[in-house]
């Protein structure tokens, strides 16, 4: 589910008002799994991924935030606000936005072990 960011106020816990913790990303996604289910927890770190690969082939920044999951699953306020059933368990938090800076070259790496058959 995603949600604009401004609804969860982490920023005010550091009293500096920077946002420290979510970085001024304009896209937070969070993703939950029932937890009666088998491999819940297994499927919500493959669907993040996947989200993640999505956004960065989109020309678009991702990061794995993982300070969120367990502050908004013990919130019963952040939890209703977002409409996390009861039975479900937060897992994994994505931001999203535009990078900060854009790179024209990458370091060049070796496959090392890796043999092609």
């Amino acid at each position: 589910m995603a949600q604009p960011l401004h609804l969860i106020d982490l920023a005010a816990c550091r009293g500096d008002g920077a946002d420290h913790y979510l970085h001024n990303a304009p896209l937070l996604m969070l993703f939950h799994g029932n937890r009666r289910i088998v491999s819940y927890e297994e499927n919500a770190q493959l669907v993040c991924h996947h989200a993640m690969l999505a956004a960065v082939s989109l020309g678009l920044g991702a990061t794995i935030i993982g300070l969120i999951p367990p502050v908004v699953d013990r919130s019963k306020v952040l939890r209703k606000r977002y409409g996390v059933p009861k039975e479900n368990k937060i897992l994994a938090a994505l931001i999203i936005g535009r990078p900060k800076y854009k790179y024209k070259k990458s370091i060049h790496r070796e496959l090392a072990g890796v043999k092609i058959v």
